[in-house]
């Protein structure tokens, strides 16, 4: 499977503080860089993950790297569920959904229950 460049998640029902706990076990040890303003930074052995709060109460997490464990944000996703029983948003990933274009507004719900696509106007 092609590795992503990097990974990004939108995820709902989690704390930063939780994320990162979880994060110190898969991808090491984050350490907290000075705030920013609207974006919380970490960095670690893999590069900076990078936090940012949504209008909608959920959590944006950027791995700006390809140096993830994760090959796609579905992955990613997947994994988050499964660990911290939380919903993920993210793109879909060609890998696993051709037949969704990469530039559309239809997105990937990870949750408890599954996965669905859902149609996103406006992150």
């Amino acid at each position: 499977m092609k590795r992503q460049s990097d990974i990004n998640i939108y995820v709902k029902g989690c704390s930063v503080d939780a994320l990162v706990q979880w994060l110190d076990g898969v991808i090491g040890k984050l350490e907290r860089l000075p705030d920013t303003g609207e974006l919380v930074i970490y960095t670690g052995k893999i590069g900076p993950v990078i936090f940012t709060e949504m209008n909608d109460s959920s959590l944006e997490i950027w791995f700006n790297t390809s140096k993830t464990p994760w090959a796609s944000d579905v992955d990613c996703g997947r994994q988050a569920v499964r660990e911290l029983n939380c919903i993920v948003i993210c793109e879909p990933s060609q890998q696993y959904f051709p037949e969704v274009h990469p530039l559309s507004e239809t997105f990937l719900q990870i949750d408890e229950d599954g996965e669905r696509s859902i149609v996103i106007d406006d992150m």
